[in-house]
């Protein structure tokens, strides 16, 4: 028998597509395109002859593929101008005027970018100041002052990250790339309204907080507190900062999500074309391998930030100081961590949902061999292990965003929020009446009672 497999070798003859597919993968190269690929060209973009690491190779192969995503994506036409494009119209707007904090600008020349980038940074740098000073001089004891020195803390994380971000040359290009395939890209209904539902839930969240914010405003007023710019205006910059990089990444999983129902449409209208199927997730696969690279900062940000934010108050409530210092500071904090709290897991939910987007598009993929003979199946075989194998999707420290995860961390909340319902029933009376009648206070800040 292993005569006559060299004998048919020999001859040049070929096993059955199939039977080969079910033994080996097939070890000749894939039949890329001649134009638009660049693969001849691919060494001399590629640092080989300083000794890179796998990392710094695949951060640069991601950056060559990511570079011609330009030409890649789908174009849909124009709808005549009407309300509803005027209301994408304020929606982009608003979106242009959330993103400056952070220095991203979306349209613009570059010397109006460097300015902005500029700005911001001075900004985040005065911010960070004007924190410090305020947590040093104001005179302040128990957890309130653990308090001030979280906002100190969140606001050097927002400092470091944005210088992080304004040295970076790559995150630049990142960003260049990315605005770049956006602009090309005519985005149809179901993405412009998913950006919308984006922008009114940051904004509900934004509102939330400036409820919150305002009775903070009012009660240290009602106490006969000293009124500083720095109790109205930090924790706005503060906020501020926040929604930007959220919308950012929000943005930035959208556009992915558009892209991978572009690929599956192209996928069911020609599933003849394997091999550009190829080009279309590398690509795709190289732009989700930079948001990771790029965002998971961003995520530990501001992650970390919203939970640490509702450590003090929660801390008052249950583990209560023995000063006799007011805790008007308390309710408002609480309100603020809450909204914080929701826009961090909205952002995660979108990540979770991107990753578990990418491996279903492998498994619709998968589902169109019924509709091909058996060559055809054999090549989608391939494709769909090629796809499986890239690993795509939305990774932090190590760990992908999935929903599996998602799902672990939401009965983790749940169970926190449960023991915390049954420690409160435990607290005793006294201590209840004042924290009912903080309340009041608070509903009173508010002018709901007047």
């Amino acid at each position: 028998m292993a005569s006559g497999s060299m004998k048919a070798m020999a001859s040049g003859s070929t096993p059955d597509p199939e039977r080969l597919d079910s033994i080996v993968p097939d070890p000749c190269p894939l039949r890329m395109p001649k134009t638009g690929t660049g693969a001849e060209s691919l060494p001399e973009f590629l640092p080989l002859g300083h000794r890179p690491t796998m990392r710094t190779l695949r951060s640069a192969l991601n950056n060559l593929v990511l570079g011609r995503l330009v030409v890649d994506v789908e174009s849909i036409p124009e709808v005549p101008l009407n309300q509803e494009k005027c209301c994408q119209a304020c929606i982009d707007r608003l979106c242009v005027m959330l993103l400056l904090p952070i220095g991203v600008v979306l349209h613009g020349r570059p010397c109006w970018v460097m300015t902005v980038r500029s700005a911001s940074v001075m900004t985040c740098t005065v911010l960070w100041a004007a924190c410090l000073y305020s947590a040093i001089t104001r005179g302040s004891t128990g957890w309130e002052r653990s308090s001030r020195w979280l906002h100190v803390s969140e606001a050097t994380a927002n400092l470091i990250l944005l210088l992080l971000k304004a040295c970076s040359v790559s995150f630049h290009e990142f960003n260049s790339h990315v605005k770049e395939a956006m602009q090309s890209q005519n985005m149809g209904p179901s993405p412009k309204s998913a950006i919308k539902r984006h922008i009114l839930v940051i904004m509900a969240c934004l509102t939330w907080w400036m409820i919150g914010h305002v009775a903070k405003v009012r009660l240290v007023a009602m106490s006969g507190g000293q009124m500083t710019w720095q109790v109205a205006v930090l924790p706005c910059l503060q906020w501020l900062y926040r929604a930007a990089w959220v919308l950012w990444l929000l943005r930035l999983n959208e556009f992915v999500n558009e892209l991978v129902d572009a690929f599956c449409r192209s996928c069911a209208s020609t599933p003849e074309g394997v091999d550009l199927a190829y080009i279309r997730w590398a690509r795709i696969s190289a732009l989700v391998g930079q948001i990771t690279r790029h965002c998971q900062t961003v995520y530990g940000v501001v992650c970390v930030t919203a939970l640490t934010g509702g450590v003090a108050p929660i801390a008052e409530i249950f583990m209560p100081c023995s000063s006799s210092q007011s805790i008007d500071w308390m309710l408002p904090q609480l309100t603020a961590s809450i909204a914080a709290f929701w826009l961090m897991a909205y952002v995660v939910a979108s990540a979770a949902a991107l990753t578990e987007k990418c491996k279903k598009a492998a498994s619709f993929v998968n589902s169109l061999q019924a509709c091909l003979p058996g060559q055809g199946r054999a090549e989608i075989r391939r494709l769909v292990g090629y796809m499986e194998s890239s690993e795509s999707g939305i990774f932090f420290g190590g760990s992908k965003l999935d929903l599996s995860l998602y799902s672990k961390l939401r009965y983790l909340t749940f169970s926190a929020s449960v023991c915390l319902a049954v420690r409160f029933q435990t607290l005793p009376e006294k201590h209840k009446d004042q924290l009912a009648e903080q309340w009041g206070r608070f509903l009173h800040a508010l002018a709901v009672w007047e």
